[in-house]
């Protein structure tokens, strides 16, 4: 359930990539949920790679194992087109599904997701709780900054695209981080970069919310 997002022809969120066939030790790594824009539940990648000779040379990769179903939606809304999609890559750990809910506006000013952890076939009331954390990499001509909190709120940032645009992001009622990441699909090889990253814990239902929206041409 991984996205990415440009404005224009200007890359301003995307996933980690591919890395040049010289920097192939970074191969796995790339591949992992957390170098997507996506949320990682429990520390583990929703997708496993499988070692596999005969069906690598057919495939021309390794082929993937989990998630065996995914369940997308297109709904045009009053406010604009809503995608709406599911997949169950969690199901076999931890019986979770991940919802994710992305709803862009008719002017392409505002973009609302909303990322739901559910029982996969039943509610789920897990033992203890689990991690989860959701990404959002930047690319690396995005410049990054923070906004001061007021009041207890979670921080928002603003994110500066080169023709001098800014976008804000912030999450309801969760804490946003900025950490470090990688875009290994660089040209020149992999680049350091940045991420925002909002982290918390499931007993087994959860449900974040967050928007991403123009707030200057």
């Amino acid at each position: 359930l991984a996205f990415e997002l440009s404005v224009g022809r200007q890359l301003v969120l995307v996933n980690g990539g591919a890395p040049p066939a010289s920097d192939q030790d970074w191969r796995t790594r790339s591949r992992a949920t957390v170098s997507h824009n996506t949320m990682c539940i429990g520390e583990k990648s929703s997708s496993k790679m499988v070692r596999h000779p005969f069906l690598e040379e057919i495939a021309g990769a390794a082929p993937i194992r989990f998630p065996t179903t995914v369940k997308p939606r297109l709904e045009t809304v009053e406010q604009g087109v809503a995608l709406i999609a599911s997949h169950d890559g969690y199901g076999h750990r931890f019986a979770l599904e991940h919802t994710r809910r992305l709803e862009l506006a008719a002017d392409g000013r505002t973009l609302r997701g909303t990322d739901t952890i559910g029982g996969l076939n039943r509610t789920v009331r897990l033992k203890k709780d689990l991690p989860y954390s959701i990404h959002f990499h930047i690319h690396p001509d995005v410049e990054v900054s923070e906004a001061v909190a007021e009041g207890g709120r979670p921080a928002a940032f603003y994110l500066e695209l080169r023709d001098g645009s800014l976008w804000r992001f912030a999450a309801d009622g969760a804490m946003v981080s900025l950490e470090e990441s990688i875009h290994f699909a660089d040209s020149a090889g992999p680049k350091r970069s940045l991420q925002l990253v909002i982290r918390g814990a499931t007993f087994g239902e959860s449900e974040v919310g967050w928007r991403l929206e123009a707030v200057a041409p």
